[in-house]
């Protein structure tokens, strides 16, 4: 599994490339469900649920808001606007990591 940031431009080519390679895109992938988590310590029903929700939060999130420290400045701002419309940050992490860039 790996995701990739792609301008929408792009997208019907990237996925043409793809498919030319045998690799199937998830369409209806969501990052926040916690089904995802990988961590032992969240495997065991000890663990509840909105503690699993929490943590794939957490870990999209954190992510999320790295990932835009890389980004080109002139796209960051389109790119922090698309990461909060999926949920995977708040305006006030966006205007942190717009402005300490």
């Amino acid at each position: 599994l790996f995701a990739t940031l792609i301008h929408n431009d792009f997208e019907q080519e990237f996925l043409h490339q793809l498919s030319t390679f045998g690799i199937i895109p998830i369409e209806d992938f969501d990052p926040l469900d916690p089904k995802h988590i990988q961590n032992p310590d969240f495997n065991d029903d000890s663990t509840s649920q909105f503690e699993k929700e929490q943590f794939a939060f957490k870990t999209v999130n954190q992510r999320m808001t790295r990932t835009l420290q890389f980004i080109r400045t002139p796209v960051r701002y389109a790119v922090s606007e698309y990461f909060m419309q999926e949920g995977w940050i708040d305006e006030v992490e966006r205007n942190i990591v717009l402005n300490d860039l």
